[in-house]
């Protein structure tokens, strides 16, 4: 079986726009820059690693508002 690429499939053609054509092709070659570099997989876990963080400051309580709820409990206690 002969493995041609989008590009190549969509160059041949003569009915595809140029500037189809090289996007196809651009993205073509974005891709397979992708498959080869592991600069790819590093951002992709840091990516990953920065999005758990954002998720676990938001999931948190406020600190301020547990101080004054402890605070305001300590007055109810000693009235």
């Amino acid at each position: 079986m002969d493995n041609k690429t989008a590009c190549e499939v969509f160059s041949a053609s003569e009915r595809t726009p140029d500037w189809k054509k090289d996007f196809i092709c651009v993205n073509d070659n974005l891709h397979e820059a992708m498959l080869n570099s592991p600069l790819a997989i590093v951002l992709y876990a840091f990516a990953v690693l920065f999005i758990m963080f954002l998720v676990q400051r938001a999931s948190a309580p406020i600190r301020a508002q547990q101080t004054q709820d402890a605070s305001t409990a300590t007055q109810k206690e000693e009235d």
